[in-house]
């Protein structure tokens, strides 16, 4: 291998990893500092089910914006933004968007409304949200994401039933 063949290999091989470099820093700037969204059963309520929650984490340091849009399909559920449920529902009913602010490095719990008892049965029920930091440079990105389960993972959440198994909320 003559040494201009050997500089070639050289320059290809640092070619590649300038490419790889450059896609992990762009990747790392885009999901690293993502909010995580993911549902959660709250304390047994006065019919003996416990709520279901949608826990948003944030996990940069920056405040977050989290919207909900309406449910427009069969499959969507409702997110409740507000402790006072009438509050809740009126924003929910008057707002193209209700929205919701999580502070740096917190998490919050909103409710899923209890009308997903109601949705069919083996289909795939998907919470919809859309995020963007609160302090943007001028235009907000918003990004979207989606939490998706089925009716049965929500009854096992809210009823304390694990099939099969030792019943888990009576420790």
């Amino acid at each position: 291998m003559s040494a201009s063949g050997l500089w070639e290999a050289v320059k290809g091989t640092g070619s590649v990893v300038g490419l790889l470099t450059g896609g992990f820093v762009i990747w790392d700037r885009l999901f690293r500092h993502r909010p995580t969204f993911y549902l959660v059963a709250g304390a047994p309520g006065m019919t003996g089910s416990r709520q279901i929650l949608l826990r948003v984490t944030n996990n940069d340091q920056r405040t977050i914006i989290v919207r909900f849009p309406k449910p427009d399909k069969p499959t969507h559920l409702t997110v409740l933004i507000s402790d006072d449920i009438t509050a809740s529902v009126v924003a929910a009913s008057r707002s193209r968007f209700p929205a919701r602010a999580v502070g740096p490095a917190a998490s919050t719990d909103l409710a899923i409304a209890e009308a997903w008892r109601d949705k069919p049965a083996r289909r795939t029920l998907t919470v919809r949200a859309q995020w963007c930091f609160a302090q943007t440079l001028g235009i907000a990105i918003w990004l979207p994401t989606w939490v998706r389960t089925d009716k049965r993972a929500l009854e096992t959440l809210a009823d304390g039933v694990h099939y099969g198994f030792d019943d888990w909320t009576a420790k």
